[in-house]
Parts: C-alpha cells; sequence; structure tokens
C-alpha cells in the first residue's frame, strides 16, 4: 500500500549524532553549515542552506508530555527542534509563526491541529503547562501546524504534537538539511566535510529521510 502524503517534506538529509554536542561543537556547526551555498538547477542562483536541529525524526516514536491549558488536561507527544524546524520540514503553518531563535525563544512552543482543536478557547498566544518526568514550565503557543503523520501512519490516528525548542545542546540528537533540487551530491559532501572538521567521522551517521521511509513502510 501506498502511504501518501503524510504532510511533511521528504527530501530531507538527516545527520544522526551518535552523542550530544557541546555548545562550542554546536556554535561551530551552526556557522560552518550556514556558510555553505549552492547555485540552483532552474534559476542558476546561489542559496544558503536550509538547515535545524531536533530530537527525533519520522518515524520514531516521541514522549509523552501533559499539556494543560484553563484546568483542563490532554496527553501529548512533544518534540524538540530548532529554528526554522517546520520550515526545514515544510509543515503548513496555519496560525501564528515559526520559533525566531533557538535558545531565546525556549518559552515558545508550536502545537498541531489536532492539540488546538481540544480546547474549546481559542488557543494561540495563550500560556499553557507542559508536565513531563516530575518537572513542569510554562511556555506560550505561538504557532499552530497542519495536522502530520510524524510518528507513524500505520493504523493510526494522527496524535497531538507540541514541538518545542531545546533549552540545551544535549538535547540535539539530529541536523537535518533540506534538499532542493540543485542541492547536489557535492554540497552534500561540503556538509561531510565540514562535519568531519568539527566532530570527526565517527560522530554521525547519513540518512535520507526518503529512504527511512520508504524502508519504514515498505510492507505497509
Amino acid at each position: 500500500m501506498e502511504r501518501g502524503d503524510l504532510g511533511f517534506q521528504e527530501e530531507i538529509l538527516i545527520i544522526k549524532l551518535t552523542n550530544p554536542l557541546t555548545i562550542e561543537e554546536y556554535t561551530n556547526v551552526n556557522n560552518e553549515i550556514a556558510n555553505i551555498n549552492y547555485r540552483d538547477s532552474i534559476w542558476e542562483l546561489w542559496h544558503s542552506i536550509e538547515f535545524s536541529y531536533s530530537s527525533s525524526y519520522p518515524t520514531e516514536q516521541l514522549p509523552d508530555v501533559k499539556v494543560t491549558y484553563n484546568e483542563i488536561s490532554n496527553s501529548s507527544s512533544i518534540l524538540y527542534a530548532g529554528k526554522d524546524f517546520a520550515q526545514v520540514y515544510g509543515f503548513e503553518i496555519v496560525e501564528g509563526r515559526d520559533f525566531s531563535q533557538e535558545f531565546i525563544d525556549t518559552s515558545a512552543v508550536i502545537i498541531n491541529q489536532i492539540l488546538a482543536n481540544s480546547w474549546e478557547n481559542e488557543i494561540m498566544g495563550k500560556k499553557i503547562i507542559l508536565q513531563r518526568n516530575g518537572s513542569s514550565s510554562e511556555v506560550v503557543v505561538v504557532g499552530v501546524v497542519k495536522d502530520m503523520f510524524f510518528e507513524n501512519k500505520r493504523g493510526t490516528a494522527i496524535k497531538p504534537l507540541v514541538i518545542k525548542p531545546y533549552s540545551d545542546t544535549s538535547q540535539i540528537k539530529f541536523l537535518n538539511i533540506r534538499l532542493y533540487e540543485g542541492l547536489d551530491m557535492q554540497t552534500i559532501a561540503d556538509v561531510k566535510n565540514k562535519l568531519n572538521e568539527i566532530l570527526g567521522a565517527d560522530r554521525y551517521e547519513v540518512l535520507l529521510l526518503k529512504d527511512v521511509l520508504d524502508d519504514f513502510y515498505g510492507w505497509w
């Protein structure tokens, strides 16, 4: 069976980190990759690579979090991500905005439509409480994205989702790079060379999201 539209961009290069980045490594990777450009094959213009960090990638099971607003609580999955994550994955923002800054914007969250609609009142711009592993935090809903099958489409309904900026680099497990037409193998090689210089070749693994999805849904 065809998996159909999962609700996000599949042409993503995933850099799977074998252990967390230090602040210095994070800064170096951020700066070096931001300086890599590629030339598109349509307009022949030079572009910067679009990338973001995350705690997980599609098909992985996400941890749960308790979400409370106006004393009404709901269970949701939670994904930690960086600036431009919604843009890199092509999530459709139906209300509000994406994150503005990776570390300064840590009190903001983006939620999906299912979670937003679980309360009768308008949730955009409102403060909600997240509770997980015995701790709680108050955050503001800055955006709502269209529902998508991020975790698993096999016979399951779309789950409520909270996307929250990470508060420290130990939560960064994946670097996600959007693969546009014209971003060729040489550009990918440039990215790997920079990572080798900063982290070493044994610190990461390269995955193509489309291959991951093909393997996961291949028999379904």
